[in-house]
């Protein structure tokens, strides 16, 4: 899976019977497997040592999977892969996979032969790597726009896996250190979203039960429910609901029942029933019901923003308690006759409910196929994670960090007849750097700039450390980077993620050498001001011990200091 590195996430799939499974069960066979298979995708710099075979099979099915605690109903098997492990699949499993996977990559070469083609009797998925090949092109990382799954041919090591002769993945169990609620909460705390696709799958209102319990699956939820909601909310209009109500009038039909209890008790007001039009119906208390769950639980403050602008739309709605709007629901002839989004803001609501409230969920996906597949990009995370640092350390000063910064670096020459004929220059092909710190230029109303003055430039590279640093880097790496020095005259530096505590050694400076010089030079007669690039070396979280806070100190004393900021501070920054 995530064939080169660059996608963590979940994927949940249904199994999807093979025929071998079909006569069993016309046989009145049973099958103790699972029936929905749970996979979590994590970072390759998790991987320990007993963890970093190439392949790998799930566990043996067996009756306790009908229970797994889980509260999801099915029988579930929860398991955790890294990236770039290989998953040997039984064909019912590779049947639901294939729907996301793809046997080739963008700009990806082909596979060497294993010297065997692919079996019949069933496949192997591999998980997306940005340090095999340097093949990206243009501003994309490799392995960005991969799928989270690729299927392989069968090897020799595929079949032994499917004999049970190659290790299996460990079922997920709920400890401190569960590396899978560690991932979803550092990408909950780092505002990332899962990538946009053709593979991608996010739960229907269905398959919300089947998410296990993390905080960043919940705003994922939240965040889809609310999007419908918003839509939904351009649709409302108010709509005559039938009443029941003593009024000291006629309106509409007098009941029959009430007209004897009036005269029997000596009451004035009549019992009526009639039609009236009104916004306050079982759609919307049930959407507001669940609007006001996502507004109390989300994590993410835009999610909670939304979710508080969606309830004041509908504050002429009831609250009602959540039991009394599950125990009543809308018929499906006038679900059909809602606008698509009205009717899917209603079915996420109350799913969002019946999770809340340990309700078992009204629909039942169809448990085949793909029912969940998110990858989050691996690269997109960590270019995150160090401008997060950088903005601890930078910003106290003035400075900004810049994300994605648009830079020109070749253009095209026109004459202009009417400029003189002074030349006029084009850009083409703007280039991205990662971060770019600035400094903001103040004009004469003291108010900053929209162009400011560049610094420093950082790539965020989601590799391993390369053993002999900047100058063991892909050439492309280096290559890059040199461009954005020289184009903007300041220092540049890969970051490279370490799961280990890094210091101020683990900052590598390199004079870049001179426009005109030698050959083996640094100094030349057109730059005074020595240029620099490097590498650099910046933790990355881990869930053996390294939170994100203890990651943010430790970034601190590399960059602060005598590190980027002193080298900023010595060229004038």
């Amino acid at each position: 899976m995530s064939a080169r590195g660059n996608g963590v996430g979940l994927t949940i799939l249904g199994r999807r019977p093979s025929a071998e499974d079909e006569s069993s069960s016309s046989a009145g066979e049973t099958d103790p497997g699972p029936d929905v298979l749970v996979i979590h995708i994590l970072p390759k710099l998790w991987a320990g040592a007993a963890e970093r075979d190439p392949v790998f099979r799930l566990p043996a099915g067996t009756a306790d999977d009908a229970d797994d605690g889980s509260g999801r109903g099915s029988r579930t098997l929860e398991v955790a892969i890294h990236e770039q492990q290989i998953l040997a699949l039984e064909p019912e499993w590779a049947l639901s996979l294939a729907e996301v996977a793809r046997d080739t990559l963008v700009d990806d070469p082909p596979l060497p032969s294993p010297g065997e083609g692919p079996q019949a009797d069933g496949r192997a998925a591999e998980t997306g790597d940005a340090e095999t090949g340097d093949t990206g092109t243009g501003d994309v990382e490799t392995g960005e726009t991969d799928p989270l799954w690729r299927e392989v041919p069968a090897t020799a090591q595929i079949r032994e896996a499917w004999r049970g002769e190659v290790p299996a993945l460990p079922r997920r169990a709920s400890d401190p250190a569960d590396p899978v609620r560690f991932l979803w909460d550092l990408l909950s705390r780092l505002g990332c979203e899962p990538a946009r696709g053709p593979e991608q799958r996010e739960p229907t209102p269905g398959g919300v039960d089947l998410l296990p319990d993390l905080p960043g699956l919940e705003d994922l939820v939240h965040r889809q429910f609310l999007k419908d909601t918003e839509r939904a909310l351009l649709h409302r209009r108010p709509t005559f609901l039938p009443v029941t109500e003593e009024l000291g009038f006629v309106r509409g039909r007098m009941d029959p029942q009430g007209l004897i209890r009036r005269t029997s008790r000596r009451r004035i007001p009549v019992l009526c029933e009639f039609d009236s039009l009104s916004a306050d119906s079982l759609l919307w208390q049930t959407v507001r019901g669940a609007v006001q769950i996502a507004a109390a639980e989300a994590e993410d403050e835009e999610v909670r923003e939304l979710a508080l602008t969606c309830d004041a739309q509908l504050r002429d709605v009831t609250v009602e308690p959540a039991h009394v709007l599950l125990s009543r629901g809308m018929p499906g002839s006038e679900l059909q006759r809602m606008p698509p989004e009205t009717r899917w803001a209603y079915r996420y609501a109350r799913a969002v409910l019946a999770r809340r409230h340990g309700v078992d969920p009204e629909e039942s996906p169809d448990m085949a196929g793909v029912l969940v597949n998110l990858k989050y990009v691996t690269s997109a995370l960590w270019e995150h994670m160090v401008k997060d640092y950088l903005d601890r350390v930078l910003t106290p000063g003035g400075l900004e960090v810049e994300e994605q910064h648009r830079l020109a670096v070749f253009f095209t020459e026109q004459e202009v007849p009417d400029r003189g004929g002074e030349p006029r220059y084009d850009p083409v092909s703007l280039k991205k750097p990662d971060l770019v710190v600035m400094c903001p230029v103040k004009t004469g109303g003291h108010a900053p700039d929209a162009q400011g003055q560049a610094l420093a430039v950082l790539d965020a590279k989601y590799k391993r450390l390369p053993w002999g640093g900047f100058a063991q880097a892909s050439m492309g790496d280096q290559y890059q980077l040199a461009t954005y020095a020289y184009r903007l005259e300041v220092p540049a530096f890969l970051a490279y993620p370490v799961t280990r505590a890094p210091s101020e050694r683990d900052v590598e400076s390199l004079v870049l050498g001179d426009p005109g010089a030698t050959s083996r030079q640094a100094t030349g007669p057109r730059r005074s001001r020595r240029l620099r690039v490097g590498a650099m070396a910046l933790p990355f979280p881990h869930p053996a011990g390294r939170s994100l806070a203890q990651c943010r100190t430790d970034a601190e004393h590399v960059l602060g200091g005598g590190g980027l900021a002193g080298l900023i501070a010595d060229l004038g920054g």
